[in-house]
């Protein structure tokens, strides 16, 4: 027996321990709440778990609670409401009417997320009749806020005002400081809604300091991003910028990520706005990737909402269509969420009510969910023909932003203008500056392409020239109907006017270029929306056709500069050929000799090959000038220069002139018997073309001294030395009686007289 008392202790001792834990893990992760959620989703998950193993419904109750804060926190709504509806289930049987007020309103602002407004101020009603029956101020305190919250969301600015003020009075009479920046932080909202921008500042300092004190991150962070938002409307984009990072540094610290999104959404607009596009975009892709993780389709529609402009202001235009079809979906999933939502809140009411007012209830809802069905099944249709047009502009923008041929992206326009709308005729004319004219570059009646069809600006009875001068758009859908007094006593430009006309300016950048039209020979074919999509249609075309435009000039400014750049190449072929051309004879001058012997000692060099130098001077060529004059000396080195080339035929090798009368060659990958053969050959026309030198001693003609030099170039050999050794065999060569070529060795210092 005693055996059995002492178990039953142990187990109730167990289980009061167990229980203090549940309630010391909750309380833990309430306090946490505004710091960290994810931690209190963890912890609460804990105490969930111990209370449910031993059967603690007041821990199970609470921890329920708390995992659905956690979960709102963390922007998982579908998931709050379900914790949250099983926390309401449990404390119902239980009498813990403060743990009742909290669930119905966290239940309240779940429905507040999910924008089902009546729900979220019945929950909101039921907690505040609970706080006042049990006098908890601080509960009350919250919930007013909260109503408060519901009618800023309708724009009920001064009943919003009311019950926010309403609720910092009531924290006011509460002792302890928790929450008070919530009341405060959501009047600095709604004064900022209200672009009191003063009161709103005023309002934020406030909020933030008593956020810090109570070290409410999630407020503190709001108050940051309302701060950036204002800072923004006064165009202060740098302190814009500063407060959002801020807010966005605290939300991913508490990883609230609808907050988040929200707060880059606006980082996105503050960078946009001072110019940073491209910058400002991913950040939008960064919002759009924590609203797909969060299928929150709300947010979602936010973002479509800013990246559609952010593309087509960077002109990523296929994007910008890409996004308008999700824009597109996005709301269509919005609309089926909200009846579901609405339907889901009817339920709710109908489970509520038991007596005679249910059946009536039941059967007003039937007809609501009728009428709802019936709406529904409209926008459908609705959205439906929009999804059409819009695929088909997208089509559209695809294919003229593929090509810059204006003429192609004319007809691209064309064949697909009829899915769109009727056109009996189709034309786009673009204005002319130098005839001062609308020019049809593509006009198609009938499936007939019309040419040469102009129309001058001057015209006063013309619906394309009043569209293009007033920048307007026209629309007509009877002839017999009505016209618009400014349009009323005008006539076709050509062919019989149509009895149903639309026309469209062709704006870029806000300058109009031409206009578009659409004519049908049927009445009353053209709607409102047609012309919206004709609108739509003209946006794109304008583009297309200034990038077709642009792409034409520059390929015009192109081949110009392409063939300036040619000319000017050849030019500078010519003048560098020039530069190093001796101007008497036409071959290499020393500047080309010395650029060319460079090369080749390096080339040599590396392939261990012989390079031959000959150094050739003219024989008493002062003597020459004296007796025949300078002119007739110029001639002479012309002829000599001409007979030297005649006799170096390589192109690997090189003849220049030295200076004055010397004459230099260079012989590449040759050794001196190789040299030696051209040295000879050279004389040897020489000696044929008997030139006349009368003060000559040697035989009355003219003769030549050749020095020469080989070597191979190596580690321990210069150019310099080399040249010196060849100078050396040409002044051997005239000390030893001139006319002959004699050779130096540059390793041995010795010289070889070939030639006499």
């Amino acid at each position: 027996m005693s055996n059995e008392v002492n178990n039953s202790s142990d187990f109730t001792c167990k289980t009061f321990t167990i229980r203090e834990r549940v309630d010391q893990l909750n309380n833990q992760a309430e306090f946490i709440e505004r710091t960290t959620p994810a931690e209190t989703l963890r912890l609460s998950q804990k105490a969930l778990q111990m209370a449910a193993s031993i059967h603690y419904p007041s821990g199970v109750a609470k921890s329920l609670y708390l995992i659905g804060r956690g979960h709102l926190r963390l922007g998982s709504l579908s998931d709050s409401e379900e914790f949250l509806k099983k926390a309401y289930d449990q404390v119902k049987i239980l009498n813990e009417a403060s743990l009742e007020a909290d669930i119905l309103n966290a239940l309240g602002i779940v429905n507040l997320y999910f924008k089902v407004y009546d729900l979220s101020f019945k929950y909101f009603q039921r907690a505040l009749t609970l706080c006042k029956k049990i006098e908890d101020p601080s509960i009350e305190a919250r919930v007013l806020n909260n109503i408060g919250e519901i009618y800023r969301e309708l724009k009920d600015y001064s009943k919003a005002l009311e019950y926010y003020q309403l609720s910092q009075s009531v924290h006011l009479e509460v002792s302890s400081p928790i929450n008070k920046s919530v009341a405060v932080s959501n009047l600095a909202g709604l004064y900022l809604e209200m672009e009191d921008y003063d009161n709103a500042t005023l309002y934020i300092d406030n909020a933030i300091q008593l956020a810090k004190d109570e070290e409410n991150l999630m407020i503190e962070s709001a108050c940051y991003h309302y701060a950036g938002i204002v800072a923004r409307k006064k165009g202060n984009y740098e302190e814009s910028l500063t407060f959002l990072k801020n807010a966005l540094k605290l939300n991913q610290s508490t990883m609230e990520m609808i907050h988040e999104a929200e707060v880059l959404i606006d980082l996105h607009r503050t960078l946009f706005e001072k110019g940073e596009r491209s910058r400002s975009l991913k950040v939008l892709f960064d919002a759009q990737k924590i609203a797909q993780n969060l299928k929150s389709e709300t947010l979602l529609l936010q973002v479509y909402n800013e990246m559609i402009p952010a593309c087509e202001a960077l002109g990523n235009l296929e994007d910008a269509l890409a996004y308008s079809k999700k824009r597109h979906d996005c709301i269509q999933a919005i609309e089926k969420i909200e009846l579901e939502q609405r339907l889901r809140g009817l339920n709710i009411q109908l489970e509520a009510d038991t007596s005679y007012q249910e059946k009536e209830a039941y059967r007003k809802l039937s007809q609501e969910l009728e009428q709802k069905a019936k709406e529904l099944e409209d926008r459908s249709n609705e959205l439906q023909d929009a999804y059409h047009t819009l695929k088909v502009i997208s089509e559209i923008g695809k294919q003229i932003t593929a090509v810059l041929s204006l003429e192609n992206i004319f007809t691209i326009i064309h064949q697909h203008i009829t899915d769109l709308m009727v056109a009996d005729l189709f034309g786009i004319g673009l204005y002319n500056s130098e005839t001062d004219a609308l020019h049809y570059d593509y006009l198609i009646e009938d499936g007939i392409r019309l040419h040469n069809v102009q129309i001058p600006i001057t015209r006063e009875n013309s619906f394309a020239v009043w569209c293009y001068r007033n920048r307007k758009e026209i629309m007509v859908n009877s002839a017999a109907g009505i016209l618009p007094d400014s349009v009323s006593k005008f006539s076709s430009s050509f062919g019989s006017l149509m009895p149903a006309i639309m026309f469209h300016p062709l704006i870029v950048e806000d300058q109009i270029i031409g206009i578009i039209t659409v004519q049908s020979r049927t009445c009353n074919v053209y709607t409102r929306q047609t012309l919206e999509t004709l609108s739509t249609l003209s946006a794109y075309l304008s583009v297309a056709i200034q990038n077709a435009q642009k792409s034409e000039r520059l390929h015009l400014e192109i081949q110009n500069r392409e063939a300036a750049q040619q000319e000017l190449s050849k030019l500078n072929q010519e003048l560098s050929a020039l530069s190093e051309m001796d101007g008497l004879t036409g071959i290499a001058n020393r500047r080309r000799f010395d650029e060319f012997y460079l090369q080749e000692w390096g080339r040599a060099k590396r392939a261990k090959e012989p390079l031959t130098l000959l150094m050739i001077d003219i024989d008493y060529f002062k003597q020459y000038n004296d007796t025949y004059g300078h002119i007739t000396g110029d001639e002479m080195i012309i002829r000599i220069a001409s007979l030297i080339s005649q006799n170096v035929k390589r192109t690997s090798d090189l003849v220049a002139r030295y200076g004055g009368d010397e004459f230099i060659v260079l012989l590449s990958n040759t050794d001196e018997p190789g040299a030696l053969k051209v040295a000879s050959s050279i004389r040897s026309t020489l000696s044929s073309a008997g030139i006349l030198h009368e003060r000559s001693p040697l035989g009355g003609v003219a003769t030549l001294s050749i020095g020469m030099s080989t070597c191979i170039p190596g580690a321990s050999m210069s150019l310099a030395e080399h040249i010196q050794s060849v100078d050396a065999a040409l002044y051997e060569a005239k000390q030893a009686g001139r006319n002959r070529i004699v050779a130096c060795s540059m390793t041995e210092k010795r010289f070889t007289e070939y030639a006499s």
